[in-house]
């Protein structure tokens, strides 16, 4: 299928799926036009994508999940920094709030 019906299959919009191709998720086949053709498969895979990306991850994260060996343990480790992340994040409004309420940078 066509970009345009790729598109409307997916919900992604042209440069999201340019952008995916240009990162190697998806590659679909070139006719000696240039058009692309997006096989069901592709559709597949981008809707996946799509799914992973409303969870949070980066594209980064989805390339490095997608052509892993060890779905789970990637995933896993995906889970572990991104709590770590938020952990981090929760201390720095745990200060700022302090910073608010008194007016002292002692604990930053």
């Amino acid at each position: 299928m066509k970009r345009n019906d790729a598109q409307k299959k997916t919900g992604l919009t042209r440069k999201a799926l340019e952008y995916y191709e240009e990162q190697g998720l998806v590659m679909p086949l070139r006719e000696e036009n240039g058009y692309r053709r997006y096989s069901e498969k592709d559709i597949d895979k981008l809707n996946e994508i799509s799914l992973y990306r409303k969870m949070g991850l980066s594209v980064s994260e989805i390339k490095s999940f997608l052509f892993s060996e060890s779905k789970k343990e990637i995933l896993g480790e995906i889970v572990k920094d991104k709590k770590i992340r938020l952990d981090i994040a929760i201390k720095r409004i745990n200060l700022l709030e302090k910073f608010v309420a008194s007016g002292v940078s002692d604990d930053i």
